[in-house]
């Protein structure tokens, strides 16, 4: 008789670092006494950089598949070929494909160009959260006015949220 062996449970990966550190700040936020909206803000934000987070991935991906080193080495090797033409090659069609990968050469860097600065955003706003939490924690600890401390820390917010948003829309579009 045959038994069969259970198959472990998939293990959901862990998440991405920049999440651990948004966690890690919002809790000490709510455990700090904070006006009620302050969670609707971190709230939104978190899930603006969430968005954010899946666009990078996409991203990602979309530049795997394309190939950043692919495309500048058949770029490389193209404009080689024009340099030193063979009897009976066809300089226009050397030349079309030359600019054809061109474009894509500068489309991928393009791409990873963005997928860098989204990222850089995202650390932007964490740290930013974090600096938050500090406020909240050195508030509460002198037992000053928590709303006196929060209005630079939530522009600054206001202007991360738009900031994502505003790059995935453009990256969305393209």
């Amino acid at each position: 008789m045959l038994r069969r062996t259970r198959q472990p449970d998939p293990v959901a990966p862990p998440p991405p670092k920049w999440q651990q550190r948004f966690d890690a700040a919002v809790t000490l936020i709510r455990s700090r006494p904070q006006p009620a909206w302050l969670d609707d803000r971190l709230t939104a934000l978190q899930r603006a950089l969430t968005n954010t987070h899946e666009t990078r991935d996409r991203i990602d991906a979309s530049i795997e598949q394309l190939g950043v080193d692919q495309s500048a080495a058949e770029l490389k090797a193209a404009l080689r070929e024009r340099q030193r033409p063979r009897p009976g090659d066809d300089r226009q069609r050397i030349d079309r494909r030359i600019d054809a990968l061109r474009r894509r050469y500068d489309a991928v860097n393009d791409m990873a160009n963005r997928r860098d600065e989204i990222e850089q955003q995202l650390l932007d706003t964490v740290a930013d959260v974090e600096l938050l939490a500090v406020e909240a924690v050195h508030s509460s600890t002198l037992d000053t006015d928590p709303a006196h401390h929060l209005d630079d820390h939530l522009q600054r917010l206001d202007t991360d949220l738009r900031a994502l948003e505003l790059a995935r829309r453009e990256i969305d579009a393209l």
